[in-house]
């Protein structure tokens, strides 16, 4: 919501030509965090890098999916994303909403092979700060609800398999809870990645992004996240 079609376009356009990998959260716990699987030879040599975007809103629909499909058509590459989504904030059946997506943008960006839909709890609770209870339906019900919204078009444990704690707020608890659903967790903390720290995979950290950060600095910050990581 922070960043213009033009400005998103900009720091795609800058990745696409400059040999980034777009890593799906699977990829990256496959690769780099369990290391169960090498490297497919046509990512050898490429930077590795995951975009993700949390909460459901619609502008991971309206502003992304035109700039990404215009990409794939210019450098014959498709672009994935990782959306960590709320089901209990998304728009209803017949009510449509400008501010949040549907299940049906959900699984439109889907099909065409732009997202990867993951979890960031049903309804963006602060999963340190609620009951053991409600921790458990919190991940338990997201779970259920993104898989199945996209049933029919992935299986299962594609979806949702991974979560992003909302507020980036956990601890021994949530974690503990987290293992009984997902395979990982991330964080929202702002910390430079470097893959000898993945050892913990349910504090993965990631860069914050927001308003006051140009395209240019969000550049910048890919560039040397590479260089500091490899």
């Amino acid at each position: 919501m922070s960043y213009t079609m033009q400005d998103l376009e900009k720091f795609l356009e800058y990745l696409a030509r400059n040999n980034y990998w777009f890593l799906s959260t699977q990829e990256l716990y496959d690769y780099f965090i369990d290391r169960n699987r090498d490297i497919p030879q046509e990512y050898v040599g490429k930077k590795p890098i995951m975009l993700s975007f949390d909460d459901s809103y619609k502008t991971v629909y309206t502003n992304i999916v035109p700039v990404l499909e215009r990409l794939e058509k210019e450098f014959k590459q498709k672009i994935k994303i990782v959306l960590f989504v709320n089901p209990g904030t998304l728009a209803k059946i017949h009510h449509p909403s400008t501010t949040y997506l549907s299940c049906e943008d959900l699984r439109t960006g889907f099909a065409k092979g732009f997202y990867d839909i993951q979890s960031h709890g049903e309804n963006h609770k602060n999963l340190a700060k609620i009951t053991v209870s409600e921790l458990n339906q919190e991940l338990a019900q997201a779970q259920i609800e993104l898989r199945e919204c996209l049933a029919g078009l992935a299986a299962p444990q594609e979806i949702a398999r991974h979560i992003a704690y909302p507020y980036g707020s956990m601890n021994q608890q949530v974690e503990t809870y987290a293992a009984k659903y997902y395979q990982s967790g991330y964080l929202y903390n702002s910390a430079i990645l470097r893959f000898r720290w993945l050892q913990d995979k349910y504090r993965i950290s990631r860069l914050t992004v927001n308003r006051a950060k140009s395209p240019e600095r969000l550049i910048q910050m890919a560039t040397r996240s590479f260089t500091i990581s490899k």
